[in-house]
């Protein structure tokens, strides 16, 4: 058994969820433990690493796989944020009162998993770990009983279902309990999901009947959406970026200002504010998830985020390209085929035949820059809010208030065309 399969078997030993037994999460592991392919695990030892010039770089140097520089993020919400959680490694250990994203953030594998790991392999391990888990508990576990405690019920045909806790899902009940009754009367709903379980209800029947969410395919995209530009000193805009507010302002300053907001130059054209990161389904465009970040966050930061065990097929522009990124993906669902445009670089431009398959995924994915086409025109890409929580709000509302317009299209106006 390799290290990294055996770095697998602590995760799960230890009570990690699935997604945090992959390989990535065991290499990230391996990284703070500083054990090597031909070490012994008691010879595991405590040590500060940062994300990229500390973990990402070990892995590379001894583990011969080199992840991508945009992949820094991937590893510190979908690996480094679990062990923290799981109480498997301490965040910024020495100084704790770092700001969030401060350059010198830092991760250490904590002292009590740290007494756990070594024994991996000796009599004492079975012992170790229910000494561990009784104390600690399991990440697993702790996570079923933070979301069965936070979960939001909603009442549909007679009977309760169970939403995830979260602003967007708080919306979806207001939607089916308050709105629908009121300005929607007679309206049956065809399908609700969540991030947790898309499936939660489903009228398949109907939805096929009427050709609306086939999962046959999906289109991954993103578009800016501007809000109110601030007007910062340098100084404030610096420590802004660090995740610090300047103590110079006052209550009612900090109420309008907007710290989760960032700047971003795309070609010529400079935005301000947050992006819409979309996944359309191929055949009817209604957007069947999304997620938000600010402006200045690569679309291939959040590509995992947006897909799932139920898509078959997703195509992508050249944004999302890379092995790793596509080895991430096929983590969460080995069996997508996956239509990504490739890109030229320097000293290797792109061949005829590349251009030619492009044209091809792009014919296809065109399909989602209507969607995005469609929002700018009614309402434009531009919300009035401070702060993620609102903007986030404001789009997820801008994105249900097109399915309705795109539901109406596929449901009376497309049938009397044809």
């Amino acid at each position: 058994m390799s290290k990294i399969e055996e770095a697998q078997e602590i995760l799960k030993a230890l009570g990690l969820p699935t997604a945090q037994q992959n390989e990535m999460s065991a290499l990230t592991l391996l990284a703070l433990c500083n054990i090597k392919e031909t070490d012994s695990w008691a010879k595991v030892k405590r040590q500060n690493l940062g994300v990229t010039k500390g973990i990402m770089s070990f892995v590379a140097e001894n583990y011969g796989k080199p992840y991508a520089p945009n992949t820094r993020e991937t590893f510190r919400r979908q690996v480094l944020h679990q062990f923290v959680q799981g109480r498997i490694a301490d965040y910024n250990p020495d100084e704790p009162d770092l700001p969030v994203n401060s350059p010198k953030a830092h991760y250490a594998i904590s002292e009590k998993a740290l007494s756990v790991i070594k024994t991996f392999n000796t009599r004492r391990w079975k012992s170790a770990v229910k000494n561990f888990t009784s104390q600690i508990g399991t990440l697993t576990q702790a996570y079923e009983k933070e979301r069965s405690m936070q979960l939001i019920p909603v009442t549909l045909e007679g009977k309760e279902i169970k939403l995830s806790a979260g602003k967007h899902n708080e919306v979806q009940a207001a939607v089916i309990e308050q709105f629908a009754p009121r300005f929607a009367g007679g309206a049956k709903v065809l399908y609700l999901g969540d991030t947790a379980n898309k499936d939660l209800h489903i009228d398949k029947k109907e939805l096929e009947r009427i050709g609306i969410v086939t999962r046959a395919g999906s289109l991954v995209d993103a578009t800016f959406v501007e809000v109110p530009r601030q007007r910062n000193k340098r100084d404030e805009n610096e420590r802004i970026k660090k995740g610090e507010k300047p103590e110079e302002w006052d209550v009612k300053k900090r109420s309008h200002k907007d710290t989760d907001a960032r700047w971003v130059k795309k070609g010529n054209e400079v935005y301000y504010g947050y992006k819409d990161h979309i996944k359309v389904d191929k055949e009817s465009k209604i957007v069947i998830d999304f997620t938000t970040t600010s402006a200045n966050v690569h679309d291939s930061q959040v590509m995992t985020e947006l897909i799932d065990e139920k898509d078959k097929e997703a195509w992508y522009d050249s944004a999302y390209a890379g092995e790793e990124l596509e080895k991430e993906v096929r983590e969460i669902n080995p069996d997508i085929k996956l239509h990504i445009n490739e890109k030229g670089r320097k000293g290797k431009p792109l061949t005829e035949e590349q251009k030619a398959e492009n044209r091809e995924k792009s014919k296809v994915r065109a399909r989602v820059e209507h969607v995005n086409g469609h929002m700018t025109i009614c309402g434009g890409l531009f919300i009035r809010c401070i702060g993620k929580w609102r903007a986030e709000m404001a789009i997820c509302m801008k994105n249900m208030a097109y399915n309705v317009s795109r539901f109406a299209f596929l449901t009376v106006k497309k049938p009397l065309i044809e």
